[in-house]
This record gives structure tokens, sequence and C-alpha cells, in this order.
């Protein structure tokens, strides 16, 4: 489940979250929009389902779009943290089909709720087969991924992103993670901005997406 706390629109604070990269963001001239989730911060509890995470972030890239009356090609990278990475990762597969006329450069996301079996604690549970099929799967190497991920998390173990890197590197991804050595989950996006901010720079410049499949993992992936 997905705390009410998540959803930017429910926040007291909308922009605390944002603190260790928002600034960074502006001097760089981005738009930043924050996306809320389906039924965050209501009674109907969202939980994680990836088509309809990615949903929401293409739909706000678009409104943020017409709202500026922005014309031509646009280009855009999906950014989250902790459940937001979830949705950020699954924009990979979904988002470019939702949003014509614009261009997915990357996907990033830091200490993400992604490999959900492990990270659920559901090994052997019938309810394993749901949690598959909203486990965000690989996009196309011409979308490339950042994730940062802290070894000592203990909300999402270092372990499942290490087996997210297995697969994802398996499957022939461009993908680059940055391993925070002594980083817990709460600490992960500000030890993490400056690289993640520099890794979406460089695909709004168009430069070769780094790749450190063949680096491996400083730690065994949850399903050895």
């Amino acid at each position: 489940m997905v705390g009410d706390n998540v959803a930017p629109s429910r926040s007291s604070d909308p922009l605390a979250a944002m603190d260790p990269w928002l600034a960074g963001a502006v001097r760089n001239g981005w738009i930043v929009v924050a996306t809320d989730f389906v039924a965050v911060g209501t009674r109907q509890q969202e939980t994680f389902i990836g088509r309809a995470e990615a949903n929401d972030i293409a739909h706000s890239v678009l409104a943020v779009r017409h709202l500026l009356q922005a014309n031509g090609r646009a280009a855009w990278v999906a950014f989250g943290e902790s459940s937001g990475g979830h949705g950020a990762l699954w924009s990979g597969s979904f988002a470019p089909a939702l949003t014509p006329g614009m261009q997915l450069l990357g996907v990033a996301a830091v200490a993400p709720v992604a490999e959900l079996v492990p990270v659920e604690q559901a090994e052997g549970k019938p309810w394993v087969p749901s949690l598959l099929a909203q486990t965000p799967v690989p996009p196309k190497p011409s979308i490339p991924a950042f994730v940062a991920q802290g070894t000592r998390d203990d909300v999402v173990p270092a372990s499942t992103t290490a087996l997210l890197q297995r697969q994802w590197c398996s499957a022939g991804s461009t993908l680059y993670v940055d391993w925070l050595r002594g980083v817990t989950h709460e600490s992960a996006i500000t030890a993490s901005a400056p690289a993640a901010l520099s890794w979406i720079e460089s695909r709004f410049r168009g430069s070769t997406a780094p790749n450190n499949c063949s680096s491996g993992s400083p730690v065994v992936p949850s399903d050895s």
C-alpha cells in the first residue's frame, strides 16, 4: 500500500520532498510537474498498478504542455523516489505511446519499489502472480534508465534493486545503477541528487547514456 503523504496535492508542504533536487532542476531551466497517483490520499487507497501510474505521469506531462501551449517536439524525463520510482520505471514501457509528439528521454528512480515480490516479502503467497504483473519490466534499450540505491535501505532492500539490475541488464537495458554505500532509504534522495541531476541533464543534451551493467552490484540479488 502507498501512504497518503506521497500525494503532492494532499501535502501541507508539497515541495519539501523535492528539496534535494528541485533548485538544481530549476537552475537548469526545466519545467517540473509533481504527479498525484490515482486514489492516493483517498479512502480508495492506491496500490502498485503500473499502467495507472504511467497514465498519471503521462497525463501530468501532457497537461503542462497544454497549459504552456507548447508547440513542436517536447522532451521529458520521468523521475521518482520510492513508490514514485515504481511509476517512473513503468513509464519507460507505457508512456511513449501516451505522449504523442513528445519524446521520453529516459527514466530515473531513487530507491524504487520495483521488485514487488521480495519487497513485500510475498514469496510463496497466493498473490505473487498479481505482484509479478505489476513489477516494472525493462524498457527498450532506446529508453535509458538510472537507478540509485542505498546499501543500508531497510524499506526497499538493496538486494531487490540488485535483482532488478541483473534482470534488466540481462534483457539488454541501457541501465546505470548508482550504488550508495552506507545510505538509508530516507537519505537516498539527498545522496543521489547530484548524480541524478547530472544524468538527466545529459539526456537533454543528447549525450550517450551510460551503462554499468558490467560492473555488477555490491550486494547479492534477493533471489540468490
